[in-house]
């Protein structure tokens, strides 16, 4: 047996000193690209990386140019040569020095191959409604995205059901959530949360663990499970490198539609419809319509979340709040309200899923 390596050398993706200093790179950008990416392997492609720990992705920079005018280009280029044959008596850690490459490409590099899984096309499909569905407030179609996955039985409308599809749905987005209430879905909603409130929410929780909880993991499908690990590890990331500065409801929204435009493009492709004739009009429009309803219920997500931080930024100014000290409550709020989390960094409190949610 031969087994091929490849050695690569990069800047892992938490490490914010580093990507400052030798890329030249913001972590709220990357963290915005990683997140992205990883979103549209769940949402797009349906191959899924189920072990993204920040040890598993690594950022480097390849290439270069990165506008530079010809002229500069031409006198590199002399000396790209004799450039090359330094580099190949180099190891290869020497290559990647703190001011080289700062104007190549930016590239993610996901390392440790071993835990992938295929999402069915039908389940990725399904999961991208479900986002959809959150955004636009549709619980009709929340409770026919939670069947299609798994969870709950015959129509949904028992109680058991119900209560399986409200915990799925925190467990997604990370927030309280309800068929009868949403909120949650911004820091405003995030603030109004009280400590009774989270206590609340996890006596539910521990009354519901082997009656409602335990029994759903068991029947959800095993991919479904390994995306909610991966969703977790990309959740921490956002936290440490962008806190407040990316929205991964929002992210994972957009991709989400994003995917489900271009199923649509690529079905359509293939019938060789879409193309004329009233009904395409129609669906044209309709789609459309639907199209500028999600970008404005996330738009009003976003105001109010601006809103929100802007008043903060007064009270700060006035001296009346800390800021700092606001957001590590609502981060810790976070995590009081998510008890179900798989593979929490033990720098987290709350309790872990049981083994039975990790097995694949």
């Amino acid at each position: 047996r031969v087994l091929t390596m490849e050695y690569i050398d990069g800047v892992q993706v938490d490490d914010v000193d580093s990507l400052k200093s030798r890329l030249g790179l913001g972590p709220a950008a990357v963290a915005a690209h990683t997140a992205t990416s990883l979103a549209e392997q769940i949402f797009d492609h349906g191959f899924v990386h189920c072990d993204p720990h920040p040890g598993n992705i690594l950022i480097r920079r390849r290439g270069g140019g990165g506008g530079k005018g010809r002229g500069a280009q031409e006198e590199e280029g002399e000396g790209e040569e004799e450039g090359k044959k330094q580099q190949q008596q180099q190891h290869p850690s020497e290559l990647f020095k703190p001011q080289s490459n700062k104007n190549g490409n930016v590239e993610i590099v996901l390392l440790d191959h071993g835990l992938y899984r295929e999402m069915p096309t039908d389940e990725r499909r399904a999961y991208c409604r479900l986002w959809r569905a959150l955004v636009m407030q549709n619980n009709a179609e929340v409770r026919s995205c939670c069947l299609s996955l798994g969870i709950g039985k015959g129509e949904g409308t028992d109680d058991l059901s119900r209560k399986q599809m409200e915990l799925f749905v925190m467990a997604i987005i990370q927030r309280p959530w309800d068929f009868d209430n949403s909120r949650g879905l911004s820091p405003a909603a995030m603030a109004k949360v009280s400590k009774e409130d989270i206590k609340e929410l996890r006596r539910k929780f521990e009354g519901d663990l082997n009656t409602v909880f335990l029994p759903m993991m068991r029947d959800m499908p095993r991919c479904l499970l390994l995306v909610l690990r991966n969703q977790n590890y990309v959740r921490f990331l956002v936290r440490k490198l962008a806190a407040g500065e990316v929205h991964l409801f929002h992210l994972y929204s957009r991709v989400a539609a994003a995917s489900m435009d271009a199923d649509e493009a690529r079905g359509n492709a293939v019938l060789g419809t879409g193309r004329a004739g009233l009904g395409s009009i129609r669906q044209r429009v309709a789609r459309a319509s639907e199209s500028m309803s999600f970008e404005l219920r996330l738009l009003s997500d976003s105001i109010r979340s601006w809103s929100a931080r802007f008043l903060l930024s007064i009270l700060q100014s006035l001296g009346l709040i800390d800021v700092s000290a606001f957001k590590k409550e609502m981060e810790d709020k976070a995590d009081e309200m998510a008890p179900f989390d798989m593979d929490r960094p033990a720098s987290v409190g709350g309790a872990a899923v049981p083994p039975v949610a990790a097995t694949a």
